[in-house]
């Protein structure tokens, strides 16, 4: 019998079954955790993808290494990714669930980069302008990136603003050489 899905049918299912257990942003942590594994790792992919290794003996690999560091529903829905032999999904299906979660909740997640570190007080001041101007709770992940040289850049879920001070010269460079 063919495993017939689509990621948001998945995805929605594992939003209803987080939702009853209370866990909606733990599995959203923890898919986020397994796709930046997943693509970050080799070994990782690897032993996820191997034709060699038994499904069982991955599983075993992946509760031994993964228990207590992301939640047991995301390591039950790898299971179930691995047992239907499509792995290749997870990113697919974290992005959707991120979208359903968002959805839901009325919240955004919020990715700022900055070139230096910044305090807790100029974070939480940033945290509740930008959830006044979005009306929506906001969970933040801070970024340092030297290399942006001043300024900001915010990815609010698929939206980028770069507010960096490289960009702002890259454009001043661009108008330089079009003129």
């Amino acid at each position: 019998m063919a495993f017939n899905f689509t990621t948001s049918q998945f995805a929605r299912s594992l939003f209803t079954v987080a939702e009853n257990k209370d866990d909606v942003f733990e599995v959203k942590y923890s898919l986020e955790q397994l796709v930046k594994l997943y693509r970050k790792n080799p070994e990782f992919r690897f032993i996820l993808s191997s034709k060699r290794i038994e499904k069982t003996q991955k599983l075993q690999i992946l509760k031994n290494v993964l228990t207590g560091r992301i939640d047991s529903l995301a390591i039950e829905i790898l299971n179930i990714l691995l047992d239907k032999d499509i792995v290749r999904e997870l990113p697919a299906i974290m992005s959707r669930y991120q979208n359903i979660v968002s959805e839901k909740t009325k919240s955004a997640q919020v990715l700022i980069t900055v070139s230096e570190s910044i305090g807790e007080q100029q974070i939480s001041n940033l945290k509740k302008s930008i959830e006044t101007k979005i009306n929506k709770k906001i969970d933040i992940q801070l970024n340092v990136n030297p290399e942006i040289m001043g300024g900001m850049v915010l990815r609010l879920d698929n939206t980028i603003i770069d507010g960096s001070i490289k960009r702002q010269l890259e454009k001043i460079r661009k108008h330089f050489v079009l003129n």
